[in-house]
């Protein structure tokens, strides 16, 4: 059994020993020598001599040690490590083995982010960044040209997907007649090569398209058009030699203000020349103002038994005044036309025409009065009147339909349009 080893007067770190005591009552059935220990900071304190004088001792203070700031610290606000930029002190990283924490230093990272570094990985350059750097690393290893999601590629690759997949439904008007990809294009930085010779896409309205449609994807054939453009310049669309220019009849209504479809009829139809289908403007159109057609038509009505209206009119004994065979008479009568847009109406469909019961009237109001059209004797207009112009007359307090069920029942005129309906 070894000799116990008398510390007093013995310094270790800020301890030096006093004297041997027993061991505190928290501890138990221990083996270990407790001493009493000076400090220099003026405190005692009660140690096993095991921690304070072995080499590998734990304890060298009273535990002043741990409320001081450590030695040499360095100020590392305001310095840049990579892409971290330290702004103030972080929270401190507890040791299992010592009896310090690891200090770290609060940063932000050039993408914005906030995070607590320690001290010793900022100064030997082993983080230099909150992750960011590491992702962009690894994206950048993995990443081509950064254009998959672009318009200009997925122009690039349905190109190529025409040309080359037999699968594709547009296979056969590309790829099957012999349509093929500039070599340049199909390497494998082709993309890039593409996008150099063609360029960015000029606007979400444009699309990749072959100025010679028989002829290849290549740079001196392709160019970025419009849905205009493109519909020009299809296999389908019929081409014409207008002064030396070869054009379609859309590009030639443009030129000279001709619709598309009335050049294609004026030469297919009319066999005019190219010149003159393009050139000649449009007659104008006359709008007959006249009533002449008016009256035919009503003479047809009421006289023509084959006429598809004569069951409304003259198998219904409508006839119209004898004078009116003559035009003169008949625009004496009802006067003349106010727009084509108006039409003859008859105020009493029941009736017969006749200057006292006919009017000009839009088609919209002529609709309001047919043969199913109800009348009402109005004492205050002192005639049969409409129902539903006797409704409007009285504020359409309540709807037509009731108004004539009412009026069936017994009621009087004006409290059949006037009562409102009883609410529920």
């Amino acid at each position: 059994m070894s000799r116990a080893v008398d510390h007093n007067g013995r310094r270790y770190g800020k301890l030096v020993g006093i004297m041997r005591v027993p061991p505190p009552n928290s501890v138990q059935n221990s083996s270990r020598t407790y001493w009493k220990w000076q400090c220099d900071c003026g405190n005692t304190c009660i140690a096993a001599a095991a921690d304070v004088a072995s080499p590998s001792g734990r304890q060298r203070s009273c535990g002043c040690n741990n409320h001081l700031p450590p030695p040499n610290k360095i100020n590392r606000i305001g310095r840049v490590y990579g892409r971290l930029t330290v702004i103030g002190d972080g929270i401190s990283v507890p040791r299992n083995d010592r009896s310090h924490s690891r200090p770290t230093s609060r940063c932000r990272c050039e993408c914005s982010t906030i995070i607590d570094v320690l001290n010793d990985s900022l100064d030997s350059g082993k983080t230099t960044s909150c992750g960011c750097l590491h992702r962009k690393m690894v994206s950048d290893r993995f990443t081509t040209h950064g254009m998959s999601n672009s318009a200009e590629y997925k122009a690039y690759y349905s190109m190529r997907d025409r040309c080359e997949n037999p699968r594709n439904h547009s296979y056969d008007d590309y790829g099957g007649r012999g349509i093929t990809v500039h070599p340049e294009w199909r390497e494998d930085h082709g993309f890039e090569q593409f996008l150099q010779d063609m360029g960015e896409r000029p606007d979400s309205s444009s699309s990749l398209e072959r100025i010679n449609v028989d002829g290849n994807y290549e740079p001196c054939n392709c160019r970025w058009a419009n849905s205009v453009d493109q519909a020009n310049n299809k296999r389908g669309t019929v081409k014409f030699n207008y002064k030396g220019i070869v054009l379609c009849a859309r590009e030639l209504a443009q030129i000279n203000g001709v619709p598309p479809s009335i050049i294609r009829r004026r030469i297919r139809e009319c066999g005019w020349s190219i010149e003159r289908a393009a050139q000649e403007p449009l007659r104008e159109k006359k709008i007959r103002t006249d009533a002449k057609a008016v009256l035919k038509s009503l003479k047809q009505r009421c006289d023509n038994p084959n006429h598809p209206s004569y069951k409304y009119y003259g198998a219904r004994g409508i006839k119209y005044p004898p004078e009116w065979k003559s035009y003169d008479k008949f625009i004496l009568d009802v006067g003349s036309r106010p727009s084509p847009h108006h039409q003859l109406d008859r105020i009493n469909n029941q009736m017969s025409y006749s200057a006292e019961n006919c009017r000009w009237v839009y088609k919209s109001e002529q609709q309001l009065n047919t043969s199913r059209t109800r009348y009402v004797f109005s004492v205050e207009h002192g005639r049969e009147i409409e129902a539903w112009r006797l409704t409007e007359y009285y504020g359409n307090v309540v709807g037509t339909k009731t108004s004539l069920e009412r009026l069936r029942r017994g009621w009087s005129v004006l409290d059949a349009f006037c009562t409102p309906n009883m609410s529920t």
